[in-house]
């Protein structure tokens, strides 16, 4: 089932939470123009469906769903139970946005549900009650679906919190609860900071970890995630039958 044109913008808002004029051009360019985008932006505000915010850093702004917007593209009991989002949480959720856009461009990437999409089961059936910033669902090839967490790291932890972090996910492997882990680190001494102590993990723990800079997630081992394709495919919210197909250009 595909979603209507009317109904695209909230649903890609209910879907990475909030994005930037640029995230919302390019994942709706293929449907409708610019213009047309930013008319369609001004009708949702008037209708009090979206709201512009403006955080204390990072981005100029970005596009959110009001509560009423909430309750329209997720439904009552979900909005109610969506954490808030804080202004100075917005940098790190944009990043978030950008590198699940980009791994849409994977054939085998099912769907991706961000951190707000996660009920504390989840979390603490699956993730040892460390709350990933998504749960990317990769198709095997036996037609399973299989579990990798999204970690986006924007700020440098101490060396206790990494190995904590790393010590939850080891148990989780354990288990066979999440199938590995891509931490996508931002900055030069984050990716040095967690490499440190990924090194001193047993071997088969360090095979199930995939640490990267942003440009990576353009190369990403085609046997797990298929060859990156020049279009996205965007499961939307609550039903992961919807899709729009993406068209985008390698930048």
């Amino acid at each position: 089932m595909m979603v209507s044109e009317n109904n695209l913008v909230p649903e890609l808002l209910g879907k990475f939470r909030c994005l930037t004029p640029t995230q919302l051009q390019f994942l709706t360019k293929q449907f409708f123009s610019r213009a047309t985008l930013y008319r369609r932006l001004t009708k949702l505000k008037h209708a009090e469906i979206v709201n512009r915010v403006f955080p204390l850093f990072g981005p100029p702004f970005v596009y959110v769903l009001s509560e009423k917007g909430e309750t329209l593209v997720r439904g009552q009991d979900c909005a109610l139970n969506t954490p808030i989002l804080r202004t100075h949480d917005i940098p790190h959720a944009v990043e978030v946005a950008d590198i699940a856009i980009e791994l849409f461009h994977y054939p085998k990437v099912v769907d991706i549900k961000l951190e707000h999409d996660f009920t504390d089961n989840i979390v603490r059936e699956s993730f040892f009650n460390r709350r990933p910033d998504g749960i990317i669902d990769i198709l095997t090839a036996s037609g399973r679906i299989a579990q990798v967490a999204l970690e986006v790291e924007c700020s440098l932890k101490s060396h206790e919190r990494i190995k904590e972090i790393l010590a939850k996910y080891e148990n989780t492997f354990k288990l066979g609860r999440c199938k590995g882990v891509v931490i996508v680190a931002t900055q030069k001494w984050i990716f040095d900071a967690y490499k440190t102590h990924i090194r001193d993990l047993p071997e088969a723990v360090q095979n199930q970890i995939r640490l990267c800079e942003p440009k990576d997630i353009l190369n990403l081992r085609e046997s797990t995630f298929g060859k990156r394709e020049n279009s996205v495919r965007i499961g939307c919210q609550n039903d992961v039958t919807k899709s729009h197909r993406l068209k985008s250009q390698n930048q």
